[in-house]
């Protein structure tokens, strides 16, 4: 996609530089296999829009995580 119109956002504000993991298998930050899988979860643009805030949120609800993968937040 990148050779398209199409953009990615946590590209765009960050830079090319990778976002950390993004799966984890309910694991969280324990998620052992974490260095060797890299993010697997995008969110792609184009046209006039524009994003302004980009971040993999890892938040638990009582040490439980509510999938098998970060979110991948664009604002």
């Amino acid at each position: 996609m990148r050779t398209s119109d199409w953009k990615e956002s946590f590209e765009t504000l960050h830079g090319q530089k990778e976002a950390g993991h993004t799966g984890h298998e309910f694991e969280g930050t324990a998620y052992t296999k974490a260095p060797s899988k890299g993010r697997i979860d995008y969110i792609w643009y184009r046209g006039s829009i524009k994003p302004v805030q980009s971040k993999v949120v890892k938040d638990a609800i009582k040490g439980k995580f509510p999938s098998d993968h970060f979110f991948a937040f664009r604002f």
